[in-house]
């Protein structure tokens, strides 16, 4: 158990006005591994985590703030990195009771953002009051605040808003955050109004089940919540449907001691978080910014230079948006990986990817002078049997920019070649152009699933000699992917993708998740892409080889020197595919008679 001084410090942290130090002893301890209570001290945990986003939606509603923002709000406060940044601004490291092999490293970030959580509902569950809980998460994490306020687009500032001093708002502001709120959700207003009702009216039941006077005032803030939660009622009496949340305590003024609504915690932790998880994925698609969904951006460039607005800094605001835009569609996509394909989705058409783009030409020049490596780092297009082209994507003497970007193109190239003309009959794979199948390979099997079959086919046409079917399959999957993007944004986007895209990234997710991750890229900036893409195609093509592409034209990117001039140009922005254009001949010239 923690210390009497560490209670005390821990009171004085989140102004305790109570004289039960109980509920602090044990969320104190809700991180020590060798605690006798260890269970209830994690369950006390996992209710502050489930309770923090009811508390975000709650004042959202209160302010009018749209499910995309708290969606947002929920993602920064539950981080476990960023929790444990905020336990040791305000010196909550010194006082939690930790385990004797944490003692040489200090208290774990998990061990921080349990005792957080658990402080959190410590209050909650003694006051059954929200300001006094809001309170005690502004003192926790008010010194971080300023930072996400200065990184996070003018979009969603006021998301933070959350985390201040709850007060009552007026009739005026009510009615102007009703008219906010209804703004940012015009797509489907009735689909809207009904989840926000039904979201309310769980949050004041919520609240009945604990000891405390309830949110009054919130109820005020959304029309027909009373006579939603009467009709509920009725119809579950009625057998048609039952409430989310069933009555814990039978009257607001009983007194209930510390042990025993731990105990219940037990019963009605999972309701709590199906109930989190609901109000997470429930979201429904914003509204896409100018130029970037069902936009050509061509039509945005133009209207930008007749404004007389730089393009540059229009496209950085709509990235920035985007990127916002795009937290609930991934939440919705039910994986565990929602962060690797947040991440995804920032390597592709980012200005990492140009500054590589700009080593590869360098090297290429270089080759091409020299007539040095042009079986390995050339003629990708060629045909070419699959032990050779295994060979180039493990072995290329070009540098590491040029090395990946090339390797990723053969990966695709071997897919293509091993894909095609696969028929249905029992000769699966008939063969196509100089691509030569492997002596030795046996015979597929001539029944079973189509899909599969399909799979094995491909499979058997990549494997090489000396080669294992799991490295066989992986490459498959990977050349599958890319094929996936290629067919989506054009060839181009092979040279977009950064290099912090790996391979472990891409295959992270299973084929279905993927399929709707690129659906939903392309719904969102498809039209953006494909007109970056169509620029970046001369260097793809200057790569695979492809005859009339051998002289490919200097381009703007190769005269830029420093690397800060590209890494400042937005992500997926006009001024980035303007780097990528050809040089005019007339400047051309000038250039080289310069030099």
């Amino acid at each position: 158990m923690a210390e009497d001084w560490q209670v005390e410090k821990a009171r004085q942290l989140i102004l305790w006005p109570y004289e039960d130090l109980e509920p602090i002893r044990h969320a104190l301890t809700a991180g020590d591994t060798e605690s006798e209570d260890r269970e209830g001290h994690r369950r006390l945990a996992q209710y502050g985590d489930s309770l923090i986003p009811f508390i975000i939606a709650t004042i959202g509603v209160q302010m009018g703030v749209s499910r995309q923002s708290q969606s947002v709000t929920q993602v920064l406060i539950q981080k476990k990195k960023d929790c444990a940044r905020r336990a040791r601004m305000c010196h909550l490291d010194k006082l939690v009771k930790i385990s004797p092999r944490q003692c040489h490293d200090g208290p774990q970030p998990t061990t921080l953002k349990n005792a957080m959580f658990a402080l959190v509902a410590a209050v909650y569950l003694q006051a059954g009051d929200w300001s006094q809980t809001v309170m005690a998460m502004e003192n926790l994490g008010k010194e971080s605040i300023q930072p996400y306020e200065l990184s996070i687009p003018a979009a969603s500032t006021d998301l933070l808003a959350v985390l201040s001093p709850y007060r009552p708002q007026t009739a005026e502001e009510t009615g102007n955050s009703r008219l906010a709120h209804s703004n940012d959700n015009s797509g489907d207003p009735a689909g809207d109004d009904t989840h926000q009702i039904e979201r309310t009216a769980s949050l004041l039941e919520l609240d009945s089940l604990l000891p405390g006077n309830g949110p009054a005032s919130i109820a005020t803030t959304v029309p027909d919540v009373q006579s939603y939660l009467s009709i509920s009622r009725a119809t579950s009496s009625t057998g048609m449907h039952d409430s989310k949340i069933q009555p814990i305590l039978t009257s607001k003024n009983d007194s209930v001691d510390y042990m025993s609504w731990t105990h219940q915690l037990e019963i009605t932790s999972k309701r709590f978080v199906d109930d989190v998880v609901d109000s997470r994925t429930s979201g429904t698609r914003i509204d896409i910014s100018s130029g970037s969904k069902d936009e050509h951006p061509a039509k945005h460039s133009e209207q930008a230079s007749k404004d007389g607005v730089s393009s540059g800094t229009d496209s950085e605001t709509n990235i920035q948006d985007l990127e916002i835009q795009y937290l609930d569609p991934i939440l919705a996509l039910h994986t565990r990986h929602q962060s690797a394909l947040i991440r995804s989705i920032q390597c592709i058409g980012s200005s990492a990817a140009l500054l590589s783009l700009r080593l590869v030409i360098a090297n290429f020049r270089e080759l091409e002078a020299g007539r040095m490596g042009k079986e390995s780092a050339w003629r990708i297009a060629a045909p070419r049997p699959s032990v050779e082209r295994l060979a180039a994507i493990d072995d290329l003497s070009a540098c590491m920019a040029h090395f990946t970007l090339v390797q990723r193109m053969h990966i695709y190239m071997l897919y293509k070649d091993a894909s095609v003309d696969i028929a249905s009959t029992s000769d699966i794979f008939q063969g196509h152009g100089a691509f030569v199948l492997e002596s030795g390979m046996s015979a597929l099997r001539p029944r079973g699933n189509p899909r599969n079959r399909h799979a094995a086919a491909i499979s058997r046409n990549i494997i090489a000699p000396g080669r294992s079917m799991a490295r066989v399959k992986r490459m498959r999957r990977l050349g599958h992917r890319l094929n996936m993007l290629v067919e989506k944004f054009g060839r181009g986007v092979l040279a977009l993708l950064d290099e912090k895209l790996t391979h472990e990234m891409l295959l992270k997710v299973t084929d279905q998740v993927f399929t709707d991750f690129v659906a939903l890229v392309h719904e969102y900036e498809g039209d953006r892409i494909r007109f970056i893409s169509e620029r970046a195609s001369l260097i793809v093509d200057m790569l695979f080889h492809d005859g009339e592409n051998v002289n490919a034209p200097k381009l703007h990117i190769e005269d830029v020197e420093d690397d800060d001039s590209i890494l400042e140009k937005p992500r997926c922005s006009l001024a980035l595919a303007e780097m990528l254009l050809p040089q005019d001949p007339v400047h051309h010239n000038a250039c080289t008679q310069d030099h």
